[in-house]
């Protein structure tokens, strides 16, 4: 469904689609990713995460406290990789 605005710095699309190529997310993992390509432009944004965690670091491993904090927070390794078209012709 290519209806979606979307907008990065001066770049505006009118018309673009978000697509999900991941999406899980367990007590001890989180892996995402998804992609949005704008009409007649192709892909204009990429994000990944890939986080981990065994909760050692912010709750000495302590899962009941550990679940209900943000991934941010509790991560002990992992990545989160954006990218974004800048300009285009």
């Amino acid at each position: 469904q290519w209806d979606e605005p979307w907008q990065a710095g001066d770049l505006a699309f009118p018309r673009t689609a978000v697509i999900q190529l991941a999406d899980f997310t367990s007590l001890i993992e989180i892996r995402q990713c998804q992609e949005r390509y704008a009409r007649g432009v192709g892909l204009v944004y990429r994000e990944f995460t890939i986080l981990d965690t065994q909760c050692q670091v912010c709750c000495q491993g302590n899962f009941s406290r550990c679940s209900s904090l943000p991934w941010r927070e509790k991560a002990e390794k992992g990545m989160i990789i954006r990218q974004t078209l800048f300009a285009y012709r």
